[in-house]
């Protein structure tokens, strides 16, 4: 009986040693799967639960790894929607962080302003006033300063902020080319109302009573020297107010009408009238070479008339800048769908360059350097290209092969 004993309390002892040995294993195998989980996570890599013996617990841990990867799936979308965001952004964004000024992020409309393929660091911009205010030498006011970058008018602003515990600093830029642009032709615009308004109060009386003269029976008596001078009175105060009428077209522009229309025939209508015009012009000869590759299925969405006008009018201004080129003069047209569904069409020519002191002053009312030039077709064009769905005119290039850009949102 004392030897049952002896070999009952052996077994249990086994057992129970076997039980440990069994919970110990259980518990290694579910903290090892627990650490994978985790340190999965940690490095980004795939989610797999590991077979434990606790049917239980490893359906836990399975719970806990689909709730992760939608945790992962969700955050990966709304970082690549927060890119895509601010790639698309008008608004130029670059972020430094300022324990070593290293640029962390950028997009593309901050690389454009800036002139630069690429931002990698403060430095790059040491010595110039932008690099004083990344530097927190100096701090933009609430609304921004103007300031001329590389090869643009931008508005500056920097700002400052913290996040667990690390400084960063956040430059952004908006175009302020446009908005220049924009109360500048305001300014013109009114003074030309003005100009328009009252040189035909003016010239009104003049040609009625100059007229009444000519007409009039003491008219007949006037000698042939006054009556010639009379007559020239008529003529001049007449080409005069038909002169002063043409800046009308600045200051009294339709609304547009927009619809959709095939950007290949369109430019094709475009460039036969260009030719139809200039082919009446002695010594205007000119080849318009039209580019539209990979976007002959474009649709466009405008007042046709309002942008043929523009266009029309940068064509005729190319073929008469190349029209005396000794090998041929040539224009080209090309159009482009951009990535953010914006239509960029640009008009270049192999003519003689934009002189740096004249670029400035070509979108200006009353501006030419033409003999015979009235000096309000580039600003008309540009008028009628931002009356027609805020659409924009900027001169691109002056040298070599100056090119005019259109950019149609």
């Amino acid at each position: 009986m004392s030897m049952a004993i002896v070999w009952a309390g052996i077994v249990a002892a086994a057992v129970i040693v076997w039980l440990v040995w069994r919970l110990n294993a259980a518990t290694r195998r579910t903290r090892e799967a627990t650490d994978q989980l985790i340190e999965a996570l940690e490095n980004g890599d795939a989610l797999d639960v590991p077979r434990v013996a606790d049917r239980t617990v490893e359906g836990n841990l399975e719970a806990i790894r689909k709730m992760l990867l939608a945790l992962r799936a969700e955050s990966s979308s709304r970082d690549r929607f927060l890119n895509m965001v601010l790639e698309r952004s008008s608004t130029g964004i670059v972020v430094f962080r300022c324990s070593d000024g290293r640029a962390l992020m950028s997009n593309r409309a901050a690389l454009r302003l800036l002139g630069r393929s690429v931002v990698t660091s403060v430095r790059q911009f040491a010595g110039s006033r932008l690099g004083q205010l990344l530097e927190g030498k100096e701090r933009t006011t609430a609304g921004g300063e103007v300031m001329t970058l590389e090869n643009s008018l931008a508005i500056v602003c920097v700002t400052g902020f913290e996040d667990q515990g690390d400084e960063y600093i956040m430059l952004t830029l908006d175009d302020a080319t446009s908005a220049v642009a924009d109360r500048d032709m305001e300014s013109w615009m009114r003074f030309s109302k003005v100009v328009v308004h009252e040189l035909n109060n003016a010239l009104m009386p003049i040609m009625s009573l100059a007229g009444n003269v000519l007409d009039s029976p003491e008219g007949e008596s006037l000698s042939d020297s006054m009556r010639q001078q009379m007559m020239t009175i008529v003529s001049a105060s007449d080409y005069l107010r038909n002169f002063v009428n043409s800046y009308r077209h600045l200051t009294h522009l339709p609304d547009p009408a927009p619809k959709a229309f095939l950007l290949r025939d369109f430019l094709t209508r475009c460039v036969n009238l260009v030719y139809c015009i200039v082919d009446s012009d002695d010594g205007v000869k000119s080849v318009i070479d039209v580019d539209i590759s990979g976007n002959e299925d474009v649709m466009v969405y405008s007042d046709e008339g309002m942008l043929s006008q523009a266009i029309v009018n940068l064509l005729k201004n190319a073929v008469e800048n190349c029209c005396h080129v000794a090998d041929g003069g040539r224009v080209t047209l090309k159009g482009r769908l951009q990535d953010d569904e914006s239509l960029r069409i640009e008009i270049s020519d192999n003519g003689p360059d934009i002189p740096e002191e004249v670029s400035d002053k070509i979108f200006i009312p009353f501006f030419t350097t033409k003999p015979n030039g009235s000096g309000i077709g580039l600003a008309l064009s540009r008028q009628l290209l931002r009356r027609n769905g805020g659409a924009s005119l900027e001169l691109v290039r002056r040298t070599p092969h100056p090119t005019f850009r259109i950019v149609i949102p």
